[in-house]
Formats: structure tokens, sequence, C-alpha cells
């Protein structure tokens, strides 16, 4: 069995598509595509860091930590 050079390079690529597919999914937001966001429609705002970015969206959905029931 021969393995495509072109195909085995773009594993990483394919896994990427992949894990944001899955985080889309699973109702997570994906940073690369907030960061192709900012720069096309805000490119005078500066970007959220990746850990920001990812403590704004758990801050959203499940508040400041406080208990909740429902």
């Amino acid at each position: 069995m021969r393995v495509d050079p072109a195909a085995a390079e773009d594993r990483p690529g394919r896994f990427r598509r992949a894990l944001a597919a899955l985080r889309q999914v699973a109702g997570m937001p994906d940073y690369e595509r907030y960061l192709r966001h900012v720069r096309t429609q805000h490119p005078d705002c500066p970007a959220l860091s990746e850990r920001a970015f990812y403590d704004q969206y758990l801050n959203a959905r499940y508040g400041n930590g406080a208990s909740r029931c429902c």
C-alpha cells in the first residue's frame, strides 16, 4: 500500500478541521475562526488572547462561577 505524500502532508490540516468541527458540534467556539473574523470585520480592534477568548466563552455560558440550579 502506497501513501500519497500530498495526503500525508495534509494530515495536520485535516486533523485541525476535524477538531474544529467536533468543537462546533459540542457547542465550543473556534478561536481560529474568531481571529479570521476580527481581522476581516474589525481590523482596528485587537483580538483577544486564546486564553481570554475561552475564558469569555466559559463565563458567558456558565456565569461567573456561582452555582445555579437550572
